[in-house]
């Protein structure tokens, strides 16, 4: 049987994906880095529309990274997401607080949203079961990215 052909991805960025990558990552880094201590800070309770948004330019910022995995000119995108994505991991329980409980299940559903994206699996992130843990809590969980988060 013939091996499988590797997709080809595209060697540069378009205009497009650019604006899109900017746009969007302007938007993750004020909600992660201003809006959310914000909220925390006030004591706000109605975060839905705005984590809404948050979330859906964070999956934008993936879907162009994940396109050109070895574009040099995204090293730095890379290496700041690293660390927006680890204060978003660790603000994700007042994050929960603030929404009803279905909130992200829906989002997930309403927008098709992978596994693989796991900012739109806050609310699930302690809720598997670690192998040989009764409980089916965990306490500390490998995210993408190599961040380990303690509970």
């Amino acid at each position: 049987m013939p091996a499988r052909a590797r997709k080809a991805r595209p060697a540069t960025m378009t205009l497009a994906e650019q604006r899109t990558l900017l746009l969007a990552w302007q938007e993750y880094e004020a909600m992660v880095g201003r809006i959310l201590p914000t909220f925390a800070a006030r004591g706000l309770r109605d975060l839905g529309d705005d984590l809404d948004h948050m979330l859906i330019c964070r999956s934008e910022v993936e879907e162009v990274l994940d396109k050109y995995p070895d574009a040099p000119e995204l090293l730095g995108y890379r290496a700041n997401l690293a660390g927006l994505d680890a204060e978003l991991l660790l603000r994700r329980t007042e994050v929960v607080e603030r929404l009803t409980e279905e909130h992200l299940a829906r989002h997930r559903q309403r927008n098709g949203i992978p596994h693989s994206h796991w900012w739109c699996y806050l609310d699930e992130l302690d809720r598997e079961p670690r192998p040989g843990s009764g409980s089916g809590m965990n306490t500390r969980r490998s995210e993408p990215g190599g961040l380990t988060v303690q509970s």
